[in-house]
């Protein structure tokens, strides 16, 4: 009849629940890692949407940014010219 060795027991334990965590970590950083990678190569390829002319999401975006730079030129050229517009009321039409 084999005899009970605690000590050996408690070490297959050890061993069983470092393999779980092990496990655990390793499906944590594919829950992680997953939806990032698969996010970063979406947004390389061409979207779908008939709206976006087949550009990806880094194109859209670039082409957000220089319609952005040009309405903010707009808007700063036209704050200015409210602004002497104001100017010049102010000291005609209040006299």
């Amino acid at each position: 009849m084999p005899q009970f060795h605690p000590g050996k027991m408690m070490k297959t334990i050890r061993k069983g629940i470092a393999q779980l965590f092990k496990t655990i970590l390793l499906a944590l950083l594919a829950v992680i890692l997953v939806p990032i990678l698969y996010f970063a190569w979406r947004t390389g390829q061409p979207m779908e949407l008939p709206e976006f002319k087949g550009l990806t999401y880094y194109q859209f975006l670039e082409w957000r940014s220089i319609a952005h730079n040009e309405i903010e030129h707009f808007w700063t050229d036209a704050i200015q010219v409210f602004s002497l517009a104001t100017q010049f009321c102010a000291k005609t039409c209040l006299k």
